[in-house]
Formats: structure tokens, C-alpha cells, sequence
């Protein structure tokens, strides 16, 4: 399938198929299609929280203004911004050289990172890395849909009660949903805008 036939097929999914599951194995291709998604530096400074149960998709279902989505899909991405950018950068020094990159060279590529982090308040690293989420979300989105698996973005949650139920830690905070599955509703007509183009 080629990659404009998958984003015109790709739709926001209302309801999913309880009975049908995202195998491991295609959970895993999703994992790795979404590594490839680029970010500024190359640190990727986010995580991808996934939640398969029931029970816990039951709990965050009234911090999700009861959308169905996050009951009905067979897997839900909670996708977090990273503020915990300096760690990224000294792992991200060490992933260089294990590659082979010429140690000074990866010592004055990483310098020059983390004047970036160091020089950067809190708030704008926190906008910063949500803008690489959302690379990664639409890799996500359409990786899957490459698979056969439909996904809805989802920005209608309340990311402070998601913290607090899934326990994130201090330096995680929750930007995007995408609920993943195979869709048992219809897609509707697309609306378009055709004025994007300036």
C-alpha cells in the first residue's frame, strides 16, 4: 500500500472492535515504525505509555469524558512529553559512540545540546519536547494504519488525572491519546480545508 492510499484511508476510529486485538507482533512493528520518527537533535524526548487491560482503560475512561474509544480499543498510547532532557542527552552521548562516531565529534554535538537544555526554561523544553510527540504521533498513526490497524488522536482528556492514575513520574506529562484496533464503525466523508497554501 502506498502512503498517500494509506493516509486517505486512515480515519478517526469512534468505535472499536472489543473482540478483535492488535497482536503482540504487530504491537511490535508499531513500536519500531514509530522509532523511526525524527526529532529535534535526534533525542526523541518523550515516552509512549501503553495500556491493553480493562481495568486500568475503565479508570481513565471519566478523565476521558467517557469517549468509548478509550474502552473499545484493543490498545491506548498515552503519548508524554520527556522534561528530563539533560539524562536524554548523556544517554544520547554514549548511544553516538557505541555507533562509532568519533568521540570529540559526539563530545561537541552533545555540548552544543545541552547549552540548548540548559538555556531553555522548563515550561518551553516542556513545549519543545511535546512538538517531537507529536512527530512521533503521526508516525504512529499512520504505521499502524500501514498495517490494517485504525487509531483516533485524541486531545478531549484531563492529563493531570491521567498522571495521577497511571503514577507517572514528575518529569512525564501526558499530550495525546491514540487508541488503536480495528474500527467497527464506518468512516464518514473527509473535510478538507483548501485554503492551507500560502
Amino acid at each position: 500500500m502506498d502512503i498517500k492510499k494509506i493516509m486517505e484511508e486512515r480515519y478517526a476510529v469512534k468505535a472499536f472492535d472489543e473482540t478483535k486485538k492488535v497482536s503482540e507482533e504487530q504491537l511490535t512493528k508499531i513500536k519500531e515504525m514509530i522509532k523511526q520518527a525524527p526529532s529535534s537533535f535526534g533525542l526523541q524526548p518523550f515516552k509512549i505509555k501503553i495500556i491493553s487491560d480493562k481495568d486500568t482503560k475503565k479508570k481513565l475512561l471519566p478523565a476521558t469524558w467517557n469517549q468509548a474509544q478509550v474502552i473499545s480499543c484493543s490498545h491506548l498510547l498515552i503519548f508524554c512529553s520527556d522534561t528530563k532532557v539533560s539524562e536524554r542527552i548523556n544517554k544520547y552521548q554514549t548511544m553516538l559512540e557505541e555507533t562509532g562516531f568519533p568521540k570529540e565529534k559526539a563530545e561537541i554535538y552533545t555540548n552544543m545540546m545541552r547549552d540548548f537544555a540548559k538555556n531553555t526554561p522548563k515550561e518551553k523544553l516542556e513545549v519543545w519536547s511535546g512538538q517531537q510527540a507529536f512527530i512521533a504521533l503521526d508516525h504512529a498513526m499512520l504505521g499502524a494504519q500501514s498495517l490494517g490497524i485504525y487509531s483516533c488522536p485524541m486531545g478531549g482528556f484531563n492529563a493531570s488525572e491521567y498522571k495521577k492514575i497511571l503514577e507517572l513520574p514528575e518529569n512525564l506529562n501526558p499530550l495525546v491519546l491514540l487508541p488503536i484496533g480495528y474500527p467497527a464503525d464506518k468512516p464518514k466523508p473527509k473535510v478538507r480545508y483548501n485554503d492551507l497554501f500560502i
